[in-house]
């Protein structure tokens, strides 16, 4: 298990997910041979961070914990105080994350 924390201050509010993005997907690499199986992970931890990560975020600490599943299989969970985001029901200006970004990507089954 890999356990991360990140500051967030207001230079890095963006560049921490980055940083937490990268890490997942290459935690992911090490169970996906396919690039959107793991662009799906990288896709939906950014979608939360963004959600998170506003001027409300500065002083706070987002946690990331990757770990294999039962399974086999990569998991990862993003841990920030506030409210709870489900990258899948998620509206954003646009509509639905996964209507429109992972739909466009043909990362939705």
């Amino acid at each position: 298990m890999i356990k991360k924390e990140y500051l967030i201050t207001e230079e890095n509010r963006y560049s921490v997910c980055d940083e937490v993005s990268a890490e997942i997907a290459q935690f992911c690499k090490q169970y996906y041979n396919d690039r959107r199986d793991i662009q799906r992970y990288r896709l939906s931890a950014e979608e939360c961070m963004l959600e998170w990560l506003t001027e409300e975020s500065v002083g706070h600490t987002l946690t990331l914990i990757l770990s294999p599943s039962k399974l086999l299989t990569p998991y990862f969970k993003l841990l920030f105080d506030g409210k709870s985001v489900n990258p899948y029901l998620t509206k954003s200006s646009a509509g639905s994350f996964s209507d429109t970004t992972l739909r466009a990507l043909g990362l939705v089954p």
